[in-house]
């Protein structure tokens, strides 16, 4: 998704001292960070997945929108490349705890019976997503 707005973002902030070039070794190494901070983000969220899930599943995944509505609050709300480093940050968080309380939460509501076709459908569908975005 950050890729599809890098241009209209690197002009906005000027990241190549002016408002017409997007084009720059700033630009380029800034977007970088902005697309990958997000995966730095989710490798500290699944390390807090633990604790947070021994309060409850349902809080740990309440706990992860929360962190996506305050991510993109911030993105949109961002002037600056830090914020945008911040607010990708706060995303990622959410994104680390989704993907270890979904597939937990998914085991735990669902019946004996049905568990492994849940399972299977969660990532099922997540490989389609993936599929479906190239």
């Amino acid at each position: 998704v950050m890729n599809v707005a890098a241009q209209p973002i690197t002009l906005s902030f000027e990241w190549c001292g002016n408002a017409w070039n997007s084009q720059c070794h700033t630009a380029s190494f800034r977007q970088s960070v902005i697309n990958s901070i997000v995966f730095a983000g989710a490798v500290l969220g699944a390390f807090f997945a633990g604790p947070l899930m021994k309060r409850g599943r349902r809080f740990a995944l309440q706990s992860a929108c929360v962190c996506f509505i305050a991510g993109g609050a911030a993105a949109f709300l961002a002037r600056n490349y830090w914020w945008l480093v911040i607010s990708r940050t706060i995303s990622g968080i959410g994104l680390g705890l989704v993907t270890v309380g979904t597939p937990v939460y998914i085991s735990e509501m669902s019946a004996d019976s049905d568990r492994g076709y849940y399972g299977t459908m969660h990532n099922t569908f997540i490989a389609v997503g993936i599929l479906a975005a190239i």
